[in-house]
């Protein structure tokens, strides 16, 4: 391959890892972790149905698994740092 060709491959895969959609914990919608704001913003939903779900499918679920999951998506999410956010 040509050095090219490598830095054309190269170029193209940045430029489409900059322009997919990346799962964060959200600032501006954080009731506890960001967690359910973030997959809200992920999925443009509301929210509050997003947290609606989570604690109706815990409760569904006997709890543990949910809370097992939030702490784990807690850890595992980046915090999204993009965001202009001003906490008044």
């Amino acid at each position: 391959m040509s050095i090219s060709l490598v830095l054309l491959i190269r170029g193209k895969c940045k430029e489409w890892r900059d322009s997919m959609k990346r799962l964060f914990r959200s600032k501006r919608y954080k009731m506890i972790g960001g967690v359910c704001g973030g997959i809200a913003e992920y999925f443009r939903m509301d929210p509050t149905i997003v947290r609606v779900i989570y604690v109706m499918l815990s409760l569904f679920t006997t709890l543990f698994p949910g809370i097992i999951l939030y702490i784990a998506l807690l850890f595992i999410m980046p915090l999204d740092d993009s965001e202009e956010y001003i906490d008044v």
